[in-house]
């Protein structure tokens, strides 16, 4: 039986701690204050464009690729990686992959997609990049919508326990980080 080491700590997350402003700071390594992207919304000359579809709330012009690649030419992970011939891909959910906004913002970066832990963990095992990021929502889509008491949560992540479980030893050589962008606390509405 192989020796698997495992480490386990308590990261600190951004403020204000949103999932784009967190996964922002985590791919550049620089904070909110510096990278700009604070929240769900985004500010471009005059008008508020959602982060994640990129397109004018309220108004305003529809962004371009060229302007798009220019707002976030940011230092990150996945270009570190490209420049030192590290091979990258990031594997996500379809939804997100099909984005527009996702092929912009990873205009050099091979996107993978899938739809359940099983075919996530076979497209890993296929891929042969050395630098694979995984983003997996449905664990912060559960906890928004049905809080961190809901069933479902625990269902989901016993799902994702039990696939690694399966998967655990084809990983050689492989260094894992298994990281949230933010916690979740379950609130009473009496108190808030």
């Amino acid at each position: 039986v192989k020796e698997k080491k495992c480490v386990s700590g308590v990261l600190t997350s951004t403020f204000p701690s949103l999932t784009p402003t967190c996964t922002a700071s985590m791919t550049t390594g620089i904070p909110p204050i510096s990278h700009g992207i604070v929240g769900f919304n985004i500010l471009i000359e005059g008008s508020i464009y959602s982060i994640f579809e990129l397109e004018p709330m309220l108004g305003g012009k529809e962004l371009s690729l060229d302007f798009l690649k220019e707002i976030f030419d940011l230092p990150d992970i996945f270009a570190l990686c490209k420049s030192e011939g590290i091979g990258v891909t990031i594997l996500l959910p379809e939804d997100i992959a099909a984005k527009e906004s996702s092929t912009a913002i990873f205009e050099d970066i091979r996107i993978e997609q899938f739809e359940s832990f099983k075919e996530m963990f076979l497209k890993v095992r296929e891929i042969e990049d050395r630098f694979l990021y995984v983003y997996i929502p449905v664990f912060d889509t559960i906890l928004h919508d049905e809080g961190a008491s809901s069933a479902k949560i625990h269902s989901e992540l016993s799902n994702l326990i039990e696939a690694l479980k399966s998967e655990v030893d084809n990983f050689e050589n492989t260094l894992l980080f298994l990281i949230s962008d933010h916690g979740q606390i379950e609130l009473n509405p009496e108190n808030v």
